[in-house]
């Protein structure tokens, strides 16, 4: 979230703790910071537009926001003297089954573009490059790939991998194969064996889901907001990953992979000029701007509460165990309370599990008000002390989780 610009020595005087002097020194001595400082709104360069510049002081940096002119892709920048430099690109991605498009799609891409057509050239780079970090991730409602570097060459060299395999990948038909699903004999040496699945994510998800509490939080979120999106499992299930087909990938990555769907992200002392002029000229001048419609609505308020229960594999840990019941109560919040109001709200109510505070009277005991009213009365003597509360920001829409894990069945009875 953005904050609010003011002038840096009334930020600076409202820092608590430290000396007036200490903290002028250490904003002065930021090079990365001053430069940034010196980005002026409506300024244009390599085809983007400063829209916003902003110095945190507390954090040692200053934040400058651009969008591009073509395109529509935001920008944001964090200037900041740390040498080891961070680059990201997200994509808003929506799907709206169970098919884990957006998952099978994140392996697919870093398996050649037209730049590097060459097999993996993603983990060919790990043992070439000197990046300090390398990654792509697939969540609910995003996927990103960041990189971080110390090196300005390794830098550029990363950046024009990861633009070429984001925006213009291979996308081969074997590869789709290969990371998402097929059918293979279960001897790849015998055509008389049993054909059984196969695939790098099909696998991936399959020991997910051997997890009870993976299953258990992928439910909740499900099951309380199922309208949308976050009623599909992003990652895939495996039993619906057969599913997909190789045309409908190519389809989503055309919608969603599109740089009017995008959002960067640089951090660092590098010259953000050179980031802003390697993708402009390697990426985004080659797109026009689209609107993707990827947004993603609020979740219709219910009028009643609402039940389920799962029913997933014992813990193999636990064997024997009978405490292999998880017990959750959890809310929707309203729309006053996300954004940045949830963090606050987050942080006022559900920080440390001190005295008095309000997650030690929900749940820090037998007697406190999740033990006593959202569980039946005979809970206490079955319910171990592995409870927890917490704020999940995993969503667009905020929701507060109270749970009980290594319950005893017999509190249902």
């Amino acid at each position: 979230m953005w904050r609010c610009s003011r002038p840096v020595p009334v930020a600076l005087r409202r820092l608590s703790g430290r000396s007036a002097e200490l903290r002028a020194w250490r904003w002065g001595s930021t090079t990365a910071c001053e430069r940034a400082l010196q980005y002026r709104v409506g300024e244009k360069m390599h085809g983007y537009t400063v829209s916003q510049v902003t110095p945190v002081p507390e954090l040692f940096l200053t934040a400058v926001k651009l969008d591009h002119d073509g395109t529509g892709a935001r920008h944001l920048h964090l200037a900041r003297e740390d040498s080891n430099n961070l680059f990201s690109v997200q994509f808003r991605t929506t799907p709206m089954d169970s098919t884990g498009v957006p998952h099978i799609l994140e392996h697919t891409v870093l398996c050649g573009s037209q730049k590097y057509p060459c097999r993996d050239p993603f983990f060919k780079m790990l043992n070439r490059s000197l990046s300090t970090f390398m990654n792509a991730f697939t969540a609910s409602d995003y996927t990103m790939y960041p990189f971080s570097t110390q090196n300005p060459k390794d830098f550029q060299n990363l950046l024009s991998v990861y633009l070429d395999a984001a925006f213009f990948p291979c996308l081969r038909e074997l590869d789709f194969w290969q990371e998402g699903w097929r059918l293979e004999h279960e001897d790849p040496t015998d055509p008389k064996t049993a054909l059984v699945f196969k695939g790098v994510v099909f696998n991936e998800m399959k020991g997910a889901f051997a997890d009870s509490e993976r299953v258990f939080s992928q439910h909740l979120q499900n099951q309380l907001l199922p309208d949308h999106t976050y009623a599909a499992v992003s990652g895939g299930a495996p039993l619906c990953i057969p599913d997909l087909t190789w045309e409908q990938l190519r389809e989503f990555h055309a919608k969603h992979y599109h740089p009017s769907n995008a959002r960067f992200l640089t951090y660092g002392n590098f010259p953000l000029e050179e980031h802003l002029r390697q993708i402009h000229e390697e990426a985004l001048s080659k797109f026009q701007r689209i609107e993707p419609n990827t947004a993603v609505p609020p979740q219709q308020r219910w009028e009643m509460p609402r039940e389920h229960h799962v029913h997933c594999a014992p813990d193999a840990l636990a064997a024997g165990s009978p405490r292999q019941t998880t017990v959750s109560v959890s809310f929707l919040l309203p729309d006053s309370l996300t954004g940045p109001r949830a963090a606050n709200w987050s942080q006022i109510y559900l920080g440390q599990k001190r005295e008095g505070s309000f997650s030690n009277i929900l749940i820090g005991c037998h007697s406190g008000s999740f033990a006593s009213h959202a569980l039946p009365s005979r809970a206490g003597a079955w319910c171990e002390r592995d409870r927890g509360v917490g704020l999940s920001a995993r969503c667009a829409m905020d929701f507060l989780i109270t749970d009980a894990r290594s319950t005893h069945p017999r509190i249902f009875i």
